[in-house]
């Protein structure tokens, strides 16, 4: 959840969050296909957590919990609720009340579209672990948020405290805390030459390169906790976040359709199974068949961003409170 609402949006934190749900989108089509390995070996340690070092570096908690919580209902837990439940209701209208009980209970346990409750729950831990630390050494958060973390694994391997994600939302609390971080020494950073992060980024692509060769096979996945090699895992997702974080900040990426869909990511991360669907019933209407599978891949990706792109101008015209923003009131003349 993010703490730019009522200031100037930062095009460049737009443009990663967008880039990070396309990363997902295409991963999801992808891996319906045989050739999904190497690009999950390099976009996977970034992907998912490049979304939770976004919202550490947002992260904001100078208020009270009744505030934080404020915050968090309207930027997270009513548009996941809304944008999750509100299709089941209308799709439930036409295959009748069982085909809502059966999907309603995943939406609220979490099995469905599991990032949005993970996330929740993962900020409002962090909150309490922000203002428990405050008084204490940066080092203090950081053994707590690793402890965090293992713990969460731990839980996850045993399948344990998985309502609501709340395992998950103990590992991503170490992601957070890079976030959180980032923001903390942002001068300090910013100093670093531009020639170290690229060096980062070669480092990156190394240990990409040396989990091929030493790991064929396995990919990082946070959502099941799968981390083949702790040390190789982590520090691809803490290099490979925080060189693609400080090169768009520097060189202030931007992209007018990447920062649409960040600026509307719940809506792409939430409505894409629904785009996915949407090009299912179009090809089988036009007897369109796509033998390659990279073109099928391709093409659905494209359907999938084309419907959420339509969905996300229709919310954000007629129903923006869905999405966590404000509705505009027009002056009367």
């Amino acid at each position: 959840m993010d703490d730019i609402q009522g200031r100037k949006r930062k095009q460049w934190i737009d443009f990663l969050r967008g880039l990070a749900v396309l990363f997902v989108l295409f991963g999801h089509v992808l891996e319906k296909t045989d050739n999904t390995y190497y690009y999950y070996v390099f976009t996977s340690p970034i992907k998912i957590p490049l979304f939770f070092v976004i919202s550490g570096y947002l992260f904001y908690c100078n208020r009270s919990f009744p505030a934080f919580f404020k915050r968090v209902w309207t930027g997270l837990i009513l548009p996941w609720l809304v944008l999750s439940i509100l299709p089941i209701v209308v799709i439930s209208a036409i295959k009748g009340i069982p085909y809502f009980y059966e999907n309603v209970g995943d939406v609220v346990t979490g099995r469905s579209v599991w990032y949005m409750p993970c996330c929740i729950i993962a900020e409002l831990m962090f909150f309490f672990i922000v203002k428990a630390t405050r008084k204490i050494t940066t080092l203090g958060m950081v053994i707590i948020c690793i402890v965090s973390a293992l713990i969460g694994e731990m839980l996850i391997v045993r399948h344990q405290l998985d309502f609501l994600m709340f395992n998950r939302a103990l590992t991503v609390q170490l992601f957070l805390l890079a976030g959180y971080l980032f923001k903390r020494y942002e001068k300090q950073l910013d100093e670093i030459k531009g020639v170290y992060l690229w060096c980062g980024v070669c480092l990156y692509v190394m240990l990409g390169m040396i989990s091929i060769i030493c790991y064929p096979g396995a990919n990082l996945d946070v959502h099941t906790g799968e981390y083949y090699n702790p040390a190789i895992s982590i520090s691809m997702i803490l290099i490979g976040c925080f060189c693609i974080f400080y090169i768009a900040k520097r060189y202030d990426w931007k992209s007018r359709v990447i920062t649409f869909v960040g600026q509307n990511s719940l809506v792409f991360y939430i409505w894409a199974g629904y785009g996915l669907a949407a090009f299912t019933i179009v090809s089988s209407f036009t007897g369109m068949i796509i033998s390659n599978q990279i073109l099928l891949a391709i093409a659905q990706f494209f359907v999938i961003c084309i419907f959420c792109t339509i969905a996300s101008i229709v919310i954000n015209r007629f129903l923006p409170e869905a999405v966590g923003r404000k509705r505009v009131r027009k002056s009367v003349m």
